[in-house]
């Protein structure tokens, strides 16, 4: 039962596979970064990992009851939002794909955040990095609404944000391409979210 329950979690969280988690290291030092745990029991985990290659660190942290499932899910989440962030920037053509992997490798190293790493190497400004946020943002709120007007399922949207990270196209674009929604439903979300962004008259939603 507790097994189905992690392997539930982790498949919603990182619905591409269960069986291509997330990189150990990386997520340990966002773990840190949380203060979820201490330099000692990261170590002692990914230890294990080492000796039971099968299982997810996450899982580890869990069962050795260093970490909650909640605390694992954060850290996921926010691994990925980190993901995200790079893409906007990759896909706005401000740094490169080269460039981006090695500040995610710097990141892995020294557990500080992506957007940090960025600006104080040279490859974006703090304004590039504040609007590839306000993408990221603009995002999150697009399927916050979708799925509050239910124009689209939770299972939906995490299968066209995982399209996202590995295609890079916009949200909205591939939620269309994949026949969730319409064109014209996109377009009334966008006014709607525009209106609410800049206090103008909310269009109503459609039918």
């Amino acid at each position: 039962m507790f097994g189905d329950k992690l392997k539930e979690l982790f498949q919603r969280f990182w619905p591409v596979s269960p069986h291509e988690p997330v990189e150990p290291h990386r997520l340990g030092q966002i773990l840190l970064r949380m203060s979820a745990l201490t330099e000692e029991e990261l170590q002692r985990a990914l230890l294990i990992k080492e000796q039971q290659s099968h299982k997810l660190l996450g899982q580890i942290l869990i069962s050795e009851m260093i970490c909650s499932q909640e605390q694992i899910a954060r850290a996921i989440e926010q691994q990925r939002e980190e993901t995200r962030l790079g893409q906007v920037l990759q896909r706005s053509g401000i740094v490169s794909q080269e460039q981006l992997a090695e500040a995610l490798a710097e990141q892995k190293r020294s557990g500080r955040l992506l957007g940090f790493i960025l600006v104080e190497r040279g490859l974006c400004s703090p304004e590039q990095l504040k609007e590839a946020l306000r993408q990221q943002r603009h995002d999150n709120r697009l399927g916050a609404i979708l799925l509050r007007e239910r124009k689209i399922t939770e299972k939906q949207l995490e299968k066209a944000l995982s399209l996202q990270e590995a295609s890079q196209v916009l949200l909205g674009e591939i939620l269309i391409q994949l026949g969730y929604i319409s064109s014209d439903e996109l377009e009334q979300v966008l006014q709607r979210q525009e209106a609410i962004l800049f206090k103008l008259p909310t269009p109503s939603p459609l039918d």
